[in-house]
């Protein structure tokens, strides 16, 4: 197994989003094939016109929407035909979705950062997601924030390994649920912070109001490898520690 050190951290804070290069690609013919290059979908008719070329692939990244702006992006179906984004990740900022169906085949990602997207109740249509992360040169990681209405993070259930993972700022989190089979690593090191080079190889779960039910980690701590001194686990509504969880003591 793996030498595996997470960061969990769930804190009240607002995290800059990176400036992203993207690019619209041009109309090409559908052939399942590979776009390589960076894409940026901010309107509904936007997405219907990506699907409509069935890429299997995108070789870049795939930003549905971004913060603050006003989209009409309510259905991602027609993204249907992907099955991964790598080296790159996909962004949503996509204040109108109920749900993430559209990424059913996507079995692998080099990040996802989920972020205001204020309509989601959980992570439905990411349910073969199997691995995020791991590209040589990159660091990407699961990262969920500022989403009001998420209660669990439900359709990540397959979902075995990743760089790192954030959660931050989700008011409604109720439960880790969801990330049950999570077990391994690429790197033994984990970079998640409140700031970039505040914390390093940390988990952290800090403040959330609502989140007291942990015992979707009881896999990564049973199994895992990880150095008990690097995990925080403070400020929620319930705060075990590793042991608890690990003998069943994870919700409150």
């Amino acid at each position: 197994m793996k030498k595996i050190t997470f960061l969990f951290l769930v804190v009240l804070l607002i995290v800059s989003c990176e400036n992203e290069s993207v690019t619209q690609p041009e109309e090409q013919t559908c052939d399942n094939g590979t776009y390589v290059g960076n894409v940026f979908l901010s309107t509904q008719q936007e997405v219907d016109e990506f699907g409509a070329m069935c890429y299997t692939k995108i070789e870049g990244r795939l930003q549905i929407s971004e913060r603050g702006l006003d989209d009409d992006i309510i259905d991602l179906t027609p993204l249907s035909s992907l099955t991964e984004v790598y080296p790159g990740r996909i962004r949503i900022h996509a204040n109108n979705l109920t749900s993430l169906n559209g990424f059913q085949n996507i079995t692998k990602l080099g990040g996802l950062y989920v972020h205001s997207c204020n309509a989601l109740i959980d992570l439905s249509g990411l349910e073969n997601l199997i691995s995020i992360g791991g590209a040589e040169g990159y660091f990407q990681e699961l990262h969920i924030e500022e989403n009001n209405s998420l209660i669990n993070l439900n359709g990540l259930n397959n979902l075995q390994e990743t760089n790192g993972l954030v959660i931050v700022s989700n008011p409604s989190l109720e439960s880790l649920d969801g990330l049950e089979n999570l077990a391994s690593t690429f790197t033994s090191n984990y970079y998640i912070g409140i700031d970039i080079g505040v914390f390093n190889t940390h988990i952290g779960v800090i403040p959330q109001p609502n989140l007291s039910d942990f015992c979707a980690l009881q896999n990564l701590f049973s199994n895992g490898t990880f150095n008990p001194n690097l995990i925080r686990i403070q400020q929620n509504s319930y705060n075990p520690t590793v042991q608890d969880i690990i003998d069943g003591n994870c919700s409150q």
